[in-house]
């Protein structure tokens, strides 16, 4: 049954471009949700280049599949030049689909929402079979599409699930009021159908908990390191972005370094005449309404002034190059005191559990944590890579030093700061 969408939402369409891709998925209209109900959207594969694109010269079969951790994907419908349409159980029976497998310009598979529903939200990816000009089997792929909501609370998803549950009650009525006698046992076995489609939702919508896309970052002001793909993504906030730039010993030989493999947002290390300069990036978060942060062992940079609940403050004083100042700063930072040349930076810490102890954070895009007595903490869903920043500061006279004990794992004096960078499994 459908799940009218009475909220306002917008429908975010991702895609993944690639040049060398013969077959696009596009979904049309642009969606914006308001008072009124979102009707005929269309989730559409097609061949959008020339013959030259796309080693298939003709073509025996095109598929949608839905993208999970398997490299097969699950499939939501296909066709080919033989057989009938195969639609996935997970697809909303009211889905429309129309398609043909014949000549690459004529070869198209289209979904139809009559009203936008929760399974239009995925992952998907088109896949084309067929045969080229020496008659071998080709298989050639979409780029990934993802069909993404936002603006979506908790109390929306449950009114949602008591609008289906009110939707199916009503087509029953409507079914029980068309049938005959001899057609009531077809309708009780409908009803039955159409409970258990309700015990499925009721599971789907217990799922949404836990989508990346409804997944807040921690409560409160604070910041994070800029990972080179970017600052992550929130649903309910949005993070601001900006960097500091050390100026690190220009007199004597200079040891700024990274990891080998750092994920740092670039530029990380520059060189202007004879200066030598060391770039942090950030995500600034102003003011998440997430859950409290989880307990465990791990650091992030101070915002507002304070730390949020759990967390303990403590700062970094680095002795920049003193000849020719030439730090700066752009954009939104974390707590510190920004000089020409010295920089104090604040930071959040907590130890207050076990980093082997796995904590829930938003799992959507790669970030970063600041390492906290030795190991870096677990987190659900995430791969974690131990990096390290080397800066080096002020020869003479240095003046590096720690305010406390609660700052990011590392060193002063060549100020070393050990992170911990976390991407998808």
């Amino acid at each position: 049954m459908l799940l009218i969408m009475l909220l306002t939402l917008v429908l975010v369409t991702l895609i993944t471009f690639c040049c060398e891709a013969a077959f696009l998925l596009t979904m049309t209209p642009n969606i914006k949700f308001g008072n009124e109900f979102q009707k005929n959207v269309s989730l559409e594969c097609r061949y959008w280049g020339n013959d030259a694109a796309s080693n298939i010269r003709s073509v025996s079969r095109i598929a949608i599949l839905k993208e999970v951790t398997s490299q097969e994907g699950a499939l939501v419908a296909n066709v080919n030049n033989e057989t009938k349409w195969v639609v996935a159980p997970f697809l909303s029976p009211s889905v429309f689909v129309s398609g043909n497998a014949s000549t690459l310009q004529d070869t198209f598979l289209r979904l139809t929402w009559p009203v936008v529903t929760f399974d239009l939200f995925e992952k998907y990816v088109c896949e084309v079979n067929g045969f080229d000009s020496a008659n071998s089997v080709v298989t050639e792929r979409s780029p990934e599409f993802v069909a993404a909501e936002s603006n979506l609370t908790v109390n929306d998803i449950l009114a949602l699930m008591v609008i289906e549950r009110q939707e199916e009650r009503s087509y029953c009525d409507r079914k029980i009021a068309e049938a005959n006698v001899s057609s009531l046992s077809r309708v009780v076995e409908e009803v039955e159908s159409n409970k258990r489609e309700v015990t499925q939702l009721t599971q789907n919508i217990s799922g949404l908990y836990h989508h990346p896309m409804l997944q807040f970052w921690p409560e409160g002001s604070y910041a994070i390191l800029m990972p080179e793909s970017g600052c992550p993504l929130e649903v309910a906030a949005n993070w601001t972005k900006g960097y500091r730039r050390f100026h690190t010993e220009s007199e004597g030989t200079n040891h700024n370094n990274v990891s080998e493999h750092s994920h740092l947002m670039k530029p990380v290390m520059q060189k202007i005449s004879t200066d030598y300069f060391f770039f942090q990036h950030f995500c600034v978060m102003i003011d998440s309404p997430g859950h409290p942060w989880p307990n465990g062992s791990y650091c992030i940079s101070r915002r507002g002034g304070s730390c949020p609940p759990g967390f303990s403050s403590g700062s970094i004083e680095i002795d920049g190059e003193d000849t020719n100042g030439g730090s700066r700063t752009d954009g939104s930072l974390p707590d510190g005191v920004y000089k020409t040349s010295d920089t104090t930076m604040f930071y959040c810490c907590r130890s207050d559990g076990s980093p082997d102890d796995r904590v829930e954070l938003p799992t959507l895009r790669p970030f970063y944590l600041y390492r906290y007595n030795g190991t870096c903490q677990d987190v659900v869903g995430m791969s974690v890579t131990e990096e390290e920043i080397i800066m080096d500061s002020e020869d003479f006279s240095n003046t590096d030093k720690y305010s406390n004990a609660f700052h990011p794992d590392g060193q002063v004096n060549n100020i070393i700061i050990y992170i911990c960078y976390y991407s998808k499994v």
